[in-house]
């Protein structure tokens, strides 16, 4: 499979990912530290704390394979339940129609019903897992959420799922739009979004995370499957604000869907002018130690400037790059052929 694949379907940032050879990196003395967009001091998780409780989404854009994003994630939802705050929790890694397996999950918790000694919470997340059809090769994925799920039926929060079905994301991505099904084009909604440099700044992103190949409509096709997985997580963040008033509604996704104020952060703003959103991004520091503004990149296309990358850098460890993924992909073209054909 190709990386970019990988990217799309089982992931969602455009990083490029490491698998081999790697090493921590701790000591960057930003670890740890948060900063808000202009500041050069770092900020409190307190006055954090606090955006977050007068915000009505709070996006916490995340490395998927990085176990200290899944760490900060607890912790922000244990001290918001802890401020008397019920916050619906969205998961990407969830598609909308697994909605129903969480919430009858979170629902067999509920005080008064059967099964909840250890025994039967047990079962009932063994029923999940199958229900969501994570097998053993998805342990490190099930671990990953499993605590956040715990504390959904422990304080019987609301839960849903907010992207696309795998399957449907491999059909968009192999045939696009056009190529899908009447019943296909049901769940998938077609972005009415258009921006030029988003879809070319995306596209760069794309051939990157694809090595430097691949051809204009099989990354235009790819491009569009992340515009419907952006609409797809905003109908859904939407209809949960709806559904949910007056406290937050907390999405845990990949830090590349909320770049720069745009995809699903743009979606859902579209959708519900005015709103307040809060985009803070648990981010590895590099190899080598540099100043926490060096990391507000802004996007600047046409004279106009996007804004920063994110609101908010929550920096933790990470990994170095010892070998680089493209690597193996810096073979004849008739294996990078193969591989094309694979996907």
């Amino acid at each position: 499979m190709l990386l970019v694949i990988v990217t799309l379907l089982a992931g969602c940032s455009t990083e490029t990912v490491v698998r081999r050879g790697v090493h921590e990196r701790g000591s960057d003395p930003l670890v740890g530290r948060i900063y808000r967009e202009g500041d050069v001091v770092p900020t409190d998780f307190a006055v954090l704390l606090e955006s977050m409780k007068s915000s009505t989404v709070v996006y916490l854009g995340e490395t998927h394979d990085n176990a200290s994003h899944h760490h900060i994630e607890q912790q922000v939802i244990n001290q918001l339940t802890a401020q008397g705050l019920r916050p619906a929790l969205g998961f990407e890694f969830f598609s909308r129609e697994q909605t129903s397996h969480l919430l009858r999950y979170r629902n067999a918790g509920k005080p008064g019903r059967g099964g909840q000694g250890h025994s039967g919470a047990a079962a009932s997340e063994q029923l999940l897992r199958a229900q969501l059809g994570w097998g053993s090769n998805r342990d490190r994925d099930w671990n990953r959420f499993l605590p956040i799920l715990r504390k959904a039926r422990e304080l019987q929060l609301p839960v849903f799922g907010a992207d696309l079905p795998a399957a449907l994301r491999v059909n968009l991505a192999r045939h696009g739009y056009d190529g899908l099904n009447g019943v296909e084009k049901l769940v998938a909604t077609r972005s009415g979004f258009d921006d030029p440099v988003y879809r070319d700044w995306m596209l760069e992103r794309l051939k990157a995370a694809h090595c430097g190949w691949g051809d204009a409509a099989y990354l235009g096709r790819l491009y569009e499957t992340w515009l419907a997985r952006n609409e797809a997580m905003a109908e859904a963040i939407v209809a949960m604000v709806k559904n949910h008033p007056g406290q937050p509604v907390v999405v845990i996704l990949g830090g590349g869907h909320i770049e720069h104020n745009m995809g699903v952060y743009e979606r859902v703003e579209h959708l519900l002018p005015g709103i307040r959103q809060l985009n803070i991004r648990m981010l590895q520091v590099g190899r080598e130690p540099k100043a926490a503004a060096a990391y507000f990149t802004r996007l600047v296309r046409d004279g106009r400037d996007y804004g920063p990358v994110h609101e908010y850098l929550w920096f933790t460890s990470g990994t170095a790059r010892q070998e680089d993924e493209c690597d193996e992909f810096k073979t004849p073209t008739r294996h990078r052929r193969q591989a094309e054909r694979d996907t």
